[in-house]
């Protein structure tokens, strides 16, 4: 290392003597002595004045309010991301139920097209159903109110009234006319009505009374089959009358002969048949 050149100070020193000996002298002068005293190199750090200090509190309040300021535009970021990201959330939300609504107003008008178009096949139905209605009751008076003094009869021309029924028989001479079951029991329902329901003995004998011209093999059909097994009547009620108890056997019928027993034939064969329908209140 370079060696600093020692600075050399000088220091003046008084000896004084005793009284004694001053007075011995003349009045000599003071003597100074001189000597070197070397006093070694040393930086002296100055203190910082006022201006200093008030400079570097300056700096401390800046770097402060910096930082702060850095903080609040950390959280102003991470609240505009966030803020951005529900933002979207809600978006995409508001978008879906815009897409709902939208499908929910054209199930809407779909609705109200149905609406509009069963509302005018209604009034069309009532309308048919009044003229229906109309034509019936002017049927019914045509068919129960004939005759010239237009008296009104519990039953239609042609057919025979017992209690609260009204009988048909279909007595074909011509076999070429005579029916199956079935078949027969569809021209029942063409005229409003069904193959005949027995109730009861008094019903029976009537009914047996009507068939007309019958013998054994070829009688009138009634409303009563085979169904699964159990004999029933065209109404869906089972068979009570234990007098007659014939097998249950599956494709048979049944035939009323004139004062005989029923009789189980095919159902396939042909033969006349008996209507029956509630009668008129007059």
């Amino acid at each position: 290392m370079e060696m600093h050149e020692e600075e050399v100070s000088y220091a003046s020193v008084v000896f004084r003597t005793n009284n004694a000996a001053a007075a011995a002298a003349v009045k000599n002068e003071e003597q100074c002595v001189y000597d070197e005293v070397k006093v070694p190199n040393r930086t002296k750090t100055p203190e910082p004045d006022g201006h200093e200090k008030n400079q570097r509190h300056k700096f401390q309040t800046l770097a402060c309010c910096f930082g702060n300021l850095c903080l609040v535009l950390l959280l102003v970021v991470v609240g505009i991301i966030v803020y951005e990201r529900n933002i979207s959330q809600l978006t995409a939300e508001k978008e879906g139920l815009m897409g709902k609504l939208e499908q929910l107003r054209t199930e809407n008008q779909d609705l109200e097209a149905e609406k509009k178009n069963l509302t005018e096949k209604l009034q069309e139905v009532e309308k048919v159903s009044n003229e229906v209605n109309i034509s019936r009751a002017q049927w019914s008076l045509d068919q129960y109110c004939y005759g010239r003094g237009r008296s009104c009869n519990p039953c239609q021309d042609g057919w025979r009234h017992h209690q609260s029924q009204c009988y048909a028989v279909i007595d074909h001479k011509e076999v070429e006319k005579h029916r199956t079951w079935e078949e027969a029991r569809e021209d029942c329902r063409g005229k409003i009505s069904d193959l005949v329901v027995i109730n009861n003995n008094e019903e029976k004998r009537k009914v047996s009374n009507l068939s007309w011209n019958s013998g054994t093999g070829s009688g009138y059909w009634i409303g009563l089959r085979v169904l699964n097994g159990t004999w029933k009547w065209v109404d869906g009620t089972e068979l009570t009358d234990r007098s007659w108890n014939e097998d249950p056997v599956e494709g048979r019928c049944v035939i009323s002969v004139q004062w005989q027993r029923w009789e189980s034939v095919s159902c396939d064969q042909t033969m006349r048949w008996i209507c029956e329908k509630k009668s008129l209140t007059v």
